[in-house]
């Protein structure tokens, strides 16, 4: 009875912090995918050879360092997974009527479980490429599905936190994107120039390789910063919407254009996904032409095409709804969506190159798959903003 009471005493605690955790949940799930391409990209999948223990014990034995990389994937899924279930017990208790809230939480905790499986499956069977391409979709609605219950925690809470209060941000925003691109574009050209494959004299050696060598961490640094910084900034964003939702748009076109977009954009990121598994990912040697083709690898380089023409389309998207969103909204609050959008993008398109102008160094690949999780959350995050608006603006 008393350890009854102590648990309802603490969901009560929770459900104060609510949005808070679910801001947690976000930020360690997107940690969690981060670090899964990091495991892929350095080949410790098989780090841990057997699921769920590893080499039959909890831990890993402390000399294996690969087993201690892919046992670092592993534990923040452990954490991600509580944090769901907390989420889900305190929803449960507190918001079960509130749909928008609701569902979420449930279908966040299903696929979970799913993703859960499916990662123990992938290691049993000893990584196989169609299992790593399903985990990789799933683990994406669930970054979703997180996004789309932050918002609706925070319309349900009104919750409105002082140390998010990024609105205003624009300007820091826009030297981060500058100073990302600018270290990324000139790391791209130095290496092409004077790197591994070109065989160009660098005419001051030996100080070529240290110089490209730190342009590459800068890169990773400066993005690295930038990804954290817009994340922050959309959570903002939709915080500061949801505090005034007669300010978001009702327009039923808008509200589609940008349901379909996401369902592309999602089609999109489960292609990359494909690109890489397939093997496919330097079937085209050029940025932005595909450059030679082989007929021997046709096949490899129709797939890689497919993506690049399908990136081509969601980017044309993105832009319509940044520009509606920045010049038709310039007014409303929700146009800080439109400047996530476009930094995410440009950030997006320039690792993109990265990959295939390098040859998909390790560190390049694990920041697309990231930031293009991020840029599926925001706009997951828009679109639930808008759903809520349209719910709403029915009953009248």
């Amino acid at each position: 009875m008393n350890s009854q009471k102590g648990l309802l005493r603490f969901l009560e605690t929770i459900n104060t912090k609510l949005p808070l955790l679910v801001l947690a949940a976000l930020l360690t799930t997107t940690l969690m995918i981060a670090v899964g391409s990091i495991v892929r990209v350095t080949g410790h999948g098989l780090g841990c050879p057997d699921w769920p223990l590893c080499y039959g014990q909890a831990i890993p034995p402390l000399g294996d360092i690969s087993a201690w990389i892919e046992f670092s994937h592993r534990f923040i899924g452990l954490i991600v997974a509580l944090q769901f279930v907390l989420i889900f017990l305190v929803v449960w208790r507190y918001h079960r009527k509130s749909s928008f809230v609701f569902w979420p939480s449930v279908l966040a905790n299903v696929f979970l479980v799913i993703q859960i499986f499916l990662g123990g499956i992938h290691v049993i069977l000893e990584i196989p490429p169609a299992t790593g391409w399903v985990h990789t979709g799933n683990a994406m609605i669930l970054l979703g599905l997180v996004g789309v219950l932050l918002v609706a925690v925070v319309s349900s809470l009104t919750w409105r936190p002082t140390f998010l209060k990024m609105d205003s941000e624009q300007a820091l925003l826009l030297w981060v994107t500058i100073i990302a691109i600018v270290f990324a574009t000139g790391h791209i050209y130095l290496y092409r120039l004077y790197g591994s494959y070109q065989g160009i004299a660098c005419p001051i050696d030996p100080y070529c390789r240290s110089i490209i060598d730190v342009s590459r961490y800068m890169t990773v640094i400066s993005v690295s910063v930038l990804l954290i910084i817009t994340l922050l900034y959309f959570v903002s964003a939709s915080i500061s919407t949801m505090s005034n939702v007669d300010g978001v748009p009702t327009q039923k076109s808008f509200y589609r254009f940008v349901t379909f977009t996401l369902v592309i954009l999602y089609f999109l990121l489960l292609s990359g996904s494909y690109v890489t598994r397939s093997g496919a990912s330097l079937a085209c040697l050029e940025f932005p032409h595909c450059g030679a083709i082989s007929d021997a690898i046709s096949e490899l380089v129709n797939i890689h095409l497919i993506h690049r023409y399908l990136a081509l389309w969601v980017g044309a998207m993105l832009l319509i709804v940044s520009y509606i969103l920045i010049n038709v909204y310039d007014n409303l609050v929700i146009r800080h969506f439109g400047y996530s959008l476009l930094v995410l993008l440009a950030v997006q398109l320039v690792l993109g190159a990265a990959n295939i102008l390098l040859r998909i160094p390790m560190w390049s690949r694990v920041l697309h798959l990231t930031v293009g999780g991020s840029l599926w959350t925001c706009l997951a995050m828009l679109w639930a903003i808008l759903a809520i608006r349209q719910t709403d603006s029915s009953k009248y």
